[in-house]
This record gives C-alpha cells, structure tokens and sequence, in this order.
C-alpha cells in the first residue's frame, strides 16, 4: 500500500513541472507570469554563443518585421504563440499559424508601455542591436518573448495590453 501512494507521489511530480502561484518550473514548464520555458539542467547562464546567436537572429527578425515580411516573420516565429495579458492570473491564449496574422497586426500596434507612447514597432524599429539578457534560454524584448530551442531562436510569446485584448474580442465578434 505504501509503495502504491509513492508512486503516485512519484507520478504527480514528473507530471506536474509547475505548480501554478509558485513560479517554479521544470526542465520544461511555465515560469511565473505564463512565459514558456525550455532549457535544459545546466543551461540557466547564456553562453557568448548564445548572445551572438540571438544577435544574428534579431537582425533577420528586424529586417523581416520592418519589410513587412510577414511569411519571413512567421518563419521566425514558433506555433502555436501564446499571448497573455500584463497579470500574472490573465488566461494564456494560444494562436496557430492561421489565425495569428491579426494578433500580430495589433500587437505591432500596441503602446509599449514607456512614457513616450510608443508602439511595439517602434520598439522593434529603434532596437537595431538588443542588449539581450538570456535566461533560462529566454530573451524578452519589450512585450516580445523569444526562446531558444533546438540552437534556433524563436519569437514564442507576446505580452498583450489590454486594448489590444478588446481589439481582439471586438475583432471575433463580427
């Protein structure tokens, strides 16, 4: 009986990476506020390569976002994308491939949240070269989250305002 409940304690745990409030995850998990983790035990530090990696991808994410090439963006891009609003509770929204044009119209659209008003493309137009801080194998750029995953960097995640949401709504509602 007892070696029953350990294995179900066993199971629980490999089973459950992030118990959720907690911001712990596993090798592959959810950290706090909903970002996507994936590293491996040993890959918390970035590594020079690394940063130059990430470099090199910015440049080609950048050119991409400012020539207006969408198909080049979506190939830089890792699906589904999860979006979620500024709080921690806000619900995670996944996007396929096919339904995520709109979500990046608008995202591209959003205030940044400096105090100069920003839009996120403005952001992504004045970031010529990021002083990008890896974590976890994560680089978050203004409301962007890129992961690194198989050596290739990928935008995986976009924090959403919350006129941007309503937009969103608005949007599937006609």
């Amino acid at each position: 009986m007892i070696y029953r409940k350990v294995q179900i304690v066993l199971l629980i745990i490999l089973l459950v990476p992030v118990l959720p409030g907690t911001g712990h995850s596993g090798p592959t998990g959810r950290i706090a506020g909903g970002t996507r983790v994936r590293f491996s035990p040993g890959s918390l530090e970035s590594t020079p390569d690394q940063a130059a990696s990430f470099s090199d991808y910015w440049k080609e994410f950048r050119a991409a976002v400012l020539g207006r090439d969408f198909d080049r963006v979506f190939s830089l891009t890792e699906f589904p994308v999860e979006t979620r609003g500024e709080l921690d509770d806000d619900p995670v929204v996944e996007y396929t491939r096919s339904r995520f044009r709109p979500v990046w119209d608008l995202f591209l659209q959003q205030w940044a949240g400096d105090t100069a008003g920003k839009s996120e493309l403005d952001v992504i137009r004045e970031t010529q070269a990021p002083e990008a801080k890896i974590s976890h194998g994560q680089v978050r750029i203004a409301d962007m989250v890129f992961f690194l995953s198989k050596g290739k960097w990928k935008l995986n995640f976009l924090y959403l305002q919350p006129d941007t949401i309503d937009s969103l709504r608005a949007a599937t509602l006609h």
